[in-house]
Order: structure tokens, then sequence, then C-alpha cells
């Protein structure tokens, strides 16, 4: 049986951003096999000020803002629509991007892939006491609470576990699989799934 891994916020990393301009609580990563970089790393960072991304070349990014009013991102000069909680932003990694504060410091979610390797999605999932259980396929699931308590009940068997805030539930498996859970609480939850493609 599969299982899943409680990833607690006060266990995740503290590491500088790649552009030395701020720092990064990283959840959970995978390395590449050449262990010099990875093929796909989930973080939280606060943003206190306007400022350029680093650049990941070769990388795609899924970017979501978890608290404060929110953020706008010049993508290849182009501005883009402002990003609010809960909102999602995809781009490459190969892109200029510098982002603007609509009205002081947010804590954002971000997820840098290798297309190469990995296809990832997420969608936002409101929480409620007798919702319809929770279906996922991917070879990868994480599920983020960004706020509430929220349980969760693999059906098929295995122990329920509860998440609090920017708490973190991962299962892992060789190949993509369809995965079901039951969820309880209130909350709104991020649900990631990256499906790893045949190397």
């Amino acid at each position: 049986m599969n299982q899943w891994q409680i990833i607690r916020w006060a266990d995740y990393h503290a590491m500088p951003w790649k552009n030395g301009q701020g720092v990064t609580q990283e959840i959970m990563r995978v390395d590449s096999p050449n262990g010099r970089d990875f093929r796909w790393r989930l973080s939280m960072a606060e943003v206190s000020s306007d400022g350029d991304f680093s650049s990941y070349t070769g990388y795609q990014r899924i970017l979501s803002i978890l608290e404060g009013d929110g953020l706008q991102l010049k993508i290849d000069g182009r501005i883009e629509p402002p990003i609010l909680t809960c909102g999602i932003q995809r781009f490459s990694g190969d892109s200029r991007v510098s982002s603007a504060l609509l009205n002081g410091k947010v804590r954002d979610l971000n997820l840098i892939y290798d297309p190469r390797y990995y296809g990832a999605r997420l969608q936002w999932v409101t929480t409620s006491p007798n919702m319809p259980p929770l279906r996922c396929h991917a070879s990868t699931i994480i599920l983020f609470c960004h706020d509430g308590e929220i349980s969760l009940t693999p059906i098929g068997g295995g122990e329920s576990i509860t998440l609090n805030r920017y708490d973190s539930a991962v299962l892992v498996t060789p190949r993509p699989q369809t995965h079901t859970v039951d969820l309880d609480g209130h909350g709104h939850l991020g649900v990631f799934e990256l499906t790893g493609f045949d190397e």
C-alpha cells in the first residue's frame, strides 16, 4: 500500500534565492541522478519588495499567492494581470520576469519543474464537510493546506492525515496512478499533480 508522507511547515528547509535577493522555504524536491540540479522543487517564499525573478533555464514554473494583496508580473516585457490570493500563473523559467507588489509584501507558492521529465498542474480546492472525494491521477501528488484544518482519508485503506496551515501531504508512486481521498474540514487545499514521463 502506498503511504502518504506528511511534511510540516516547521520542517521546511530555508535556503537563499538563486539570485540572492531573498529566502525560500523548500517544501520538497526531487534531484536529478547527477545531483547537480533538480527535476522539480516546491517551495514558498516571502516577497517584500519589487524585483527580478531568478532565471531557471529549461524549467517551467507555476506560481500562486498565499498571503498579501497580490503580485503583478512582467514577463518578457508584457505586463500580466495581477495574481491574487490562490490565483495561478504559469511561465517559462527561461523568461525575463520581474514582479511588482500591489500593496505590501506577499507570500507565494512556487513549483519549478523540468518539462522533459514531468508534466504538472495545480488546482485550488475549497474544502467543507461531506464534500465529494478528491480524485487525482499522477505519479506524484502534493496536497498543500493553505488555511484551516483539513483531514484526508485515503479511500481503499490507509490512515487519516490532518493538515494545518502550510502543511503538506505527499504521495509518490513509480507510475501515474489514480488515487482518491475523502476530505473533511474547512479550508483551502492546493492540489499538485506531477506526472513523470518514461525516460
